[in-house]
């Protein structure tokens, strides 16, 4: 394989790309991790909103409000890594 040379440095064109994918890949697929907390809490959300509508007779307004509010303060929370204020 040819290498072909760039700026002062004189890395490789090849190993510059490599380097590159690499990064690329492993910013665009999620950790599976991430994946099992995001699908466990959808599922919880719904559970606790299909008991608190059935069992407790709340309007379905109010508990979509709510759900609103929570997801909105967590995305916060994760945007500003602020974890240790949403203590639930």
């Amino acid at each position: 394989m040819t290498r072909i040379k760039y700026g002062r440095s004189g890395a490789s064109l090849d190993r510059r790309f490599r380097s590159r994918t690499y990064y690329a890949r492993s910013v665009s697929s999620p950790a599976p991790e991430t994946i099992v907390v995001v699908v466990v809490v959808v599922v919880v959300v719904v559970v606790v909103v299909v008991v608190v509508v059935v069992v407790v007779e709340v309007p379905v307004v109010v508990v979509v409000v709510v759900v609103v509010v929570v997801i909105v303060v967590v995305v916060l929370g994760c945007k500003l890594r602020c974890w240790h204020v949403l203590v639930i």
